[in-house]
């Protein structure tokens, strides 16, 4: 009896260490369509299902595209240098509004005008506009582990997130210079659920076993 015990113990002991390894992950992808700065979207991730597992860690990664055009007319008397910084700040909010993630893709293009030609059409020899000026940018992976948030992930419905775009086009150079900006942006954002996998029912049977004879040893 005692000979059956110690072979069934191995058995059970090859087994164990397999089941508490195990671990997958799930992802999802979800996009922002290019919408005009200073506006609000909403994307939805599905939350993590708790039947195949206990979630470990949730990861998130957010992309973001600023596109658009910039202008300038100088109004100096003398050649000046002008730089036109395309920008618009990207923010990833919570359901309650606080700040997940942020990016900041920008452009920039700098050019060197004569004084004012006397037209105010940000061409000619004192202005220029350029148009479809673009930028990418990603923000660094989040990371959670905290019981409170992976109990938020957890469940049968989605999470639903406010993507806001904000323009933050700046030009730089000397005064008297005319400039306008226009600016639309995109995102996606990707979730992955890292998990332990739930036990299967024949190694879960395989515990109870061990248990069982291990108890009966110790008498």
């Amino acid at each position: 009896m005692v000979r059956s015990t110690v072979r069934v113990s191995a058995l059970i002991a090859l087994f164990v260490p397999v089941a508490a390894q195990a671990f997958d992950v799930q992802q999802y992808f979800a996009a922002a369509p290019l919408t005009p700065t200073n506006s609000n979207r909403i994307i939805s991730i599905p939350q993590f299902d708790a039947s195949v597992g206990s979630l470990e860690a949730v990861e998130l990664s957010l992309w973001g595209h600023v596109e658009g055009s910039a202008r300038f007319e100088s109004l100096n008397a003398t050649n000046r240098t002008v730089t036109m910084n395309l920008a618009a700040r990207i923010d990833l909010k919570n359901f309650d509004g606080s700040l997940i993630s942020s990016v900041l893709p920008i452009t920039s293009v700098t050019d060197t005008v004569t004084g004012y030609d006397g037209v105010l059409d940000f061409a000619g020899t004192s202005g220029r506009t350029y148009s479809n000026l673009m930028a990418n940018t990603s923000a660094p992976l989040q990371s959670f582990t905290d019981a409170a948030t992976l109990a938020m992930f957890t469940g049968s419905g989605q999470m639903n997130f406010p993507v806001i775009g904000t323009g933050a086009s700046t030009a730089s150079g000397p005064g008297n210079i005319v400039y306008q900006f226009s600016t639309a942006t995109s995102a996606w954002v990707q979730v992955t659920y890292r998990y332990a996998l739930a036990p299967e029912p024949f190694t879960a049977g395989l515990l109870c076993i061990g248990g069982l004879l291990l108890r009966r040893r110790g008498r």
